[in-house]
């Protein structure tokens, strides 16, 4: 009776798994970000391994669309595109300050396949961002997670179709700080 009972009752249980199968050392991550108060000028996105690998500014398949402090898209670029001239681009930093507007940060971008971590960042534009300080202006940081993945779009619709009822794929999405 108990081996009957135990076979009956259900249990759910969720496993994570590394893929050792490395037909491809380098990994997708997929990100949608917004900054609805910090300009796409001074975001960049920053990567860091345990191999030694600190990469400033990197850009992959990123691109970032500037918003006006309503959220409504004003122009998209891709995070390759760079203003060489520090001048104007810190007179150009302290303009859309003004104007209040934002940055959404989307695509993907690939690191190696070791720990490590990725994060938005102005470290490459500190010399600006210290100079509107001292000039009294103030940063706002804030953000959301429009959605975070690893891996490729492939992959995932594969899961889907597999495993419709997978529960959370992306448990990031959504969240803002």
């Amino acid at each position: 009776m108990t081996e009957i009972g135990h076979y009956l009752s259900v249990q759910t249980k969720s496993d994570m798994l590394v893929d050792i199968s490395h037909h491809d050392d380098r990994l997708n991550i997929n990100i949608d970000l917004e900054f609805p108060k910090m300009p796409c000028d001074v975001l960049s996105l920053d990567v860091q391994d345990v191999m030694g690998t600190h990469t400033v500014d990197i850009a992959g398949s990123l691109f970032k669309k500037k918003l006006s402090k309503t959220g409504e898209v004003l122009s998209s670029v891709s995070a390759l595109d760079h203003v060489v001239n520090r001048m104007d681009l810190m007179n150009r930093v302290k303009e859309e300050i003004e104007q209040e507007q934002g940055c959404n940060i989307k695509g993907y971008f690939q690191i190696n396949r070791v720990p490590g971590n990725f994060h938005i960042s102005s470290h490459a534009y500190s010399d600006i961002l210290m100079n509107l300080m001292i000039q009294g202006y103030s940063l706002d940081f804030s953000y959301k997670i429009n959605h975070i993945s690893f891996g490729r779009d492939e992959d995932f619709k594969l899961i889907q179709r597999r495993f419709p009822d997978q529960g959370i794929m992306n448990p990031l999405d959504g969240i803002s700080v």
